[in-house]
């Protein structure tokens, strides 16, 4: 069988949407804190309401203000890395067989096996390669050349044994 191929170029765009990714699906429970800290908030504009201004707790309102933030701090963060990245701007390209995967960019090339992976997330958008259980390969969907390819890849996925996941 003939090599999948997928390139995309590495941009600011695609580093805080692998950035994204890989945060929010190393644990679940990530994407409830921007929640949890508008209750806080929430709650503690109510309890204003209600008591003297110098009895206000300070803390929950602090800590509600911090998680609600969490969305926008991963994107601050992302881009601030970026910005600093060696690979910024190049082009990435990934080829996938039955035995190997290999990556390469300008100035730097990796080859492993399938079994060198412990997961595979597939995303709306793309997918995690994770050698590690915190460490991921960020592939966007639209790095392959066509939906056949994108089809062979889960395919190929699915057949290299390695453990495979739809969804965050």
């Amino acid at each position: 069988m003939e090599p999948i191929h997928a390139e995309f170029q590495y941009t600011e765009a695609e580093a805080i949407r692998a950035t994204v990714a890989v945060t929010y699906s190393m644990k679940f429970y990530v994407r409830f804190l921007p929640w949890i800290g508008a209750v806080l908030i929430a709650f503690n504009g109510f309890y204003a309401i209600s008591a003297k201004p110098r009895d206000i707790p300070l803390f929950p309102l602090f800590l509600g203000f911090l998680m609600l933030s969490i969305p926008f701090l991963t994107r601050w963060e992302a881009k601030r890395r970026f910005k600093v990245t060696p690979a910024a701007g190049n082009i990435i390209s990934w080829n996938f067989s039955e035995d190997l995967l290999e990556n390469s960019t300008t100035g730097a090339q990796s080859t492993f096996q399938w079994n060198r992976l412990i997961l595979v997330r597939q995303l709306k958008d793309g997918f995690l390669l994770h050698p590690q259980p915190r460490i991921a390969h960020w592939i966007p969907k639209h790095a392959f050349k066509s939906e056949e390819d994108l089809n062979r890849f889960m395919q190929l996925v699915k057949n290299s044994g390695v453990h495979y996941k739809k969804g965050p």
